[in-house]
């Protein structure tokens, strides 16, 4: 795979292996002795095919981690004056049968998503005015699940009139998938990563009021990531009372397609490391019209902490065994009362009558020693393992920290990190039960016209 943050990682203060420092050459890696083993020392998640590790590696070569002022970059995104640079790969699915297909195989109702104008003026229903930016115009959260309800790939879509858009961190394994899946459906499956970058801002409205329009810039698609509003069809594993302090609240998040050739345009922002431009402009085609708010770039670290302020899981805290309740991830990906797909009974099932086997938690790390907790590491309680630690940051305001996949009855505030010490922030609870109500539940109109005049409510 050629290198699509070449314009990105060639700049003075980029940074793209842990440990290096701005200006300095890259120390040479140790040695692996296998892709798999490779994969997993860049931080890839557990559980994943030796391939599937080694091709969500390659996404990751070369990203652009920080410039040279990690925490500073955070603080900048935040105030939506920073753009980052995002290890997604890009799948394109076209054809006319695509939508009511793609509806048959994945765990969100997409066959009647609303087409959203491509150019540069941003996401708009079509028909709208050019160069408005539509509220409604977001990202849809979907996930593909095998027979037992595991999750497969996750993945955001959003579809235009010529195709449907697939973000995904494993765009290799969706596209064998997709492909192996297709039989004589009419539908057009192309890995687009290499002509592609994936751009994320935000802002914490506590900060900045709204993200700026994105007019001028030559990008190919852009629209709001959904987390965590819960969507049509969708539940929640929070309580109210966890809902109400849900850190995603705060923000608004937006992910932005743009051509690999038109990378030179965001080149020109500050890094705000000692001795570089202290902030910049886009490198615009000249008298474009712009507002566009951002001054800097930021790393891929710095974005990663505010995911994981966010609660918002990502490939990194999927295994083998991952469903979607465990994640939290029915509040945006899983539309209950859709038709038939593969897993769906068990996704029912859970809903129904089950509790699912795990659950993810937020952790606060104690910070006062020199060495935090690697993805992977075991969760302990009494020398007991209850979970893993999934991904870590050091955010900048709050400090160290993570989250968490572990059992789901574990009772603990308190679990041990290897030697670090973890306090506990329930997100998915423990009691392992859904918000939705028995309307909302898959089954309830069979069930309905089944029940008897009088009979009570299961």
């Amino acid at each position: 795979m050629t290198n699509r943050y070449e314009a990105f990682s060639s700049l003075p203060a980029c940074v793209t292996q842990l440990g290096d420092q701005p200006n300095s050459e890259p120390e040479e890696a140790a040695a692996v002795d296998t892709p798999a083993e490779e994969a997993a020392a860049a931080g890839s998640a557990p559980g994943l095919s030796a391939e599937d590790l080694t091709a969500q590696a390659s996404l990751r070569a070369d990203l652009p981690l920080h410039y040279g002022d990690p925490l500073g970059e955070q603080r900048r995104l935040a105030t939506g004056t920073a753009v980052t640079v995002l290890p997604y790969g890009v799948v394109k699915v076209a054809g006319d049968e695509a939508a009511n297909w793609l509806n048959q195989l994945c765990s969100q109702k997409v066959d009647d998503l609303p087409v959203l104008a491509e150019g540069a003026d941003g996401p708009v229903a079509q028909g709208a005015d050019a160069g408005a930016m539509a509220e409604s115009a977001t990202w849809t959260h979907l996930t593909f699940l095998d027979a037992q309800g595991h999750i497969e790939n996750l993945a955001l879509t959003a579809r235009t009139a010529e195709a449907f858009w697939f973000l995904t961190e494993t765009p290799a394994a969706l596209t064998e998938f997709l492909t192996r899946m297709r039989f004589r459906t009419q539908v057009e499956i192309t890995d687009q990563t290499e002509n592609y970058l994936v751009l994320g801002d935000l802002i914490d409205q506590n900060e900045a009021a709204a993200l700026s329009p994105l007019a001028g810039l030559p990008c190919t698609l852009t629209a709001r990531h959904p987390w965590p509003a819960v969507q049509p069809g969708g539940t929640t594993y929070t309580t109210p009372a966890q809902e109400a302090k849900h850190p995603g609240q705060d923000f608004q998040v937006r992910l932005t397609l743009l051509p690999v050739q038109d990378a030179h345009a965001l080149t020109t922002l500050g890094t705000g490391y000692p001795g570089s431009a202290p902030a910049g402009q886009l490198s615009l085609t000249e008298g474009a019209d712009t507002q566009i708010t951002w001054t800097h770039l930021a790393g891929f670290l710095a974005w990663e902490a505010l995911r994981i302020y966010r609660w918002e899981p990502a490939q990194a805290e999927i295994d083998n065994k991952t469903m979607p309740h465990e994640l939290d991830l029915l509040r945006t990906a899983v539309h209950l009362k859709k038709g038939c797909y593969c897993g769906q009974e068990t996704v029912a099932r859970i809903v129904n009558v089950g509790r699912p086997p795990r659950r993810i938690v937020a952790l606060h790390l104690d910070g006062s020693g020199s060495e935090l907790p690697q993805p992977g590491e075991a969760l302990t309680v009494d020398g007991k393992a209850v979970g893993r630690v999934t991904s870590v940051a050091e955010h900048y305001e709050d400090g160290p920290i993570a989250l968490a996949v572990i059992k789901r009855n574990t009772e603990a505030v308190t679990l041990q990190a290897g030697p670090v010490a973890a306090n506990v922030t329930e997100i998915a609870q423990r009691e392992g039960k859904s918000a939705a109500s028995p309307e909302m539940r898959p089954g309830a109109e069979l069930l309905k016209s089944l029940r008897r005049p009088g009979t009570p409510r299961l």
